[in-house]
């Protein structure tokens, strides 16, 4: 039999693996579709749960008290943990299809939304809150985060490093937490993690990066989100709360579908689908409180990156003569002014000269 802890790292060590080395996960996800691999990735995570000993299963109880509804047993803890299976699935399914409006109805009812008053919460007979309640929440009070740019060799300093102009909205890129079009500040830990973001500079291009620290504005000096970073195998051996142990497995099939690395990247990265309906979920329908998310980055081992939505008060969108930085954002960092990373380097043309002899 397996510990909670046994259970949890084995899940998340592999997804942390996948980074960085040819692993049995890797090699799953570039054999199968993405929603095969999922599918399996959850079958295995059932039985690895199926797996553990119920007495530190009751252990865990302990701590959770009243916020799990009747009997406290294995079984309906496993059935629990079936029922959140079944429901991301069905997700997953829906956005296939097309069906958005279906896809993003039923996350909400997954999460806990408050609004929908004639829909039952799929998980109420288990859980006093909605599953957005056991997404770990953090604070970062005094950080310093970076975000980077590449500018032609020919232009002169970029004037900031901030999230694209909403009136250039056409150059927001797709990425992992947000659509085409929609202006989102990337920040990193650290100036390796954001450098790897980037990935390989061209030859054309400098290389220009700003510091982000709270800003005075912010009175309270942190930053909150929520935590999708994916668990060391250090982390969760040293970790003494089962309420937290909990959290990381009822959590697991979220944490799995928006952390997996894309590894033929197209038009469309499947892997993209449910990082992106939960952050849109969460802050452009009004049910999120927090600053952002920070993610596991999956091209610098053990870097961090966070992602804040850079929202806007007016209904109509910002024309060219306001302001194209979210006021929200600002309030919350003080940026740097652009330091130089890395020059680009030309690559010599060399002229062949065939001689006939």
């Amino acid at each position: 039999m397996k510990t909670i802890k046994d259970a949890l790292i084995i899940l998340y060590s592999e997804i942390l693996e996948s980074y960085y080395t040819e692993n049995e996960f890797k090699r799953l996800r570039c054999y199968k579709t993405f929603y095969e691999f999922i599918q399996s990735q959850l079958d295995k995570f059932k039985l690895l749960c199926d797996e553990i000993d119920e007495e530190d299963i009751d252990r865990m109880f302990v701590d959770l008290g009243n916020f799990f509804i009747g009997k406290k047993s294995k079984k309906r803890f496993l059935n629990l943990l079936d029922k959140i299976v079944k429901n991301c699935l069905a997700i997953l399914q829906q956005a296939y299809k097309g069906d958005h409006f279906c896809a993003y109805k039923h996350l909400a009812l997954l999460m806990g939304s408050k609004d929908n008053k004639f829909s039952k919460y799929p998980l109420g007979d288990y859980l006093v809150e909605g599953l957005q309640d056991y997404i770990e929440k953090g604070i970062e009070d005094g950080v310093t985060l970076y975000r980077m740019r590449d500018v032609k060799k020919e232009d002169k300093a970029p004037e900031n490093c901030w999230h694209v102009p909403f009136c250039i909205r056409k150059y927001a890129s797709f990425q992992r937490y947000n659509m085409y079009g929609i202006p989102c500040l990337y920040l990193a830990d650290s100036l390796e993690t954001s450098n790897a973001e980037l990935g390989p500079l061209d030859g054309n291009n400098n290389r220009w990066y700003a510091e982000f620290t709270p800003s005075h504005q912010n009175k309270f000096g942190d930053i909150a989100f929520y935590d999708f970073t994916i668990p060391t195998k250090k982390r969760i051996n040293e970790e003494d709360s089962y309420y937290r142990l909990f959290e990381w497995l009822i959590t697991y099939p979220l944490r799995l579908l928006c952390s997996v690395k894309v590894y033929d990247k197209g038009n469309f990265c499947e892997e993209y689908i449910f990082p992106q309906m939960i952050f849109h979920w969460v802050y452009f329908s009004g049910n999120g409180y927090l600053n952002g998310f920070k993610y596991s980055s999956t091209k610098n081992p053990g870097g961090v990156n966070y992602v804040f939505p850079a929202t806007y008060e007016t209904k109509q969108p910002p024309t060219y003569n306001d302001k194209q930085i979210s006021e929200r954002l600002e309030k919350l960092f003080t940026a740097s002014e652009p330091k130089l990373y890395k020059e680009g380097t030309l690559k010599k043309k060399y002229k062949i000269e065939i001689t006939e002899l």
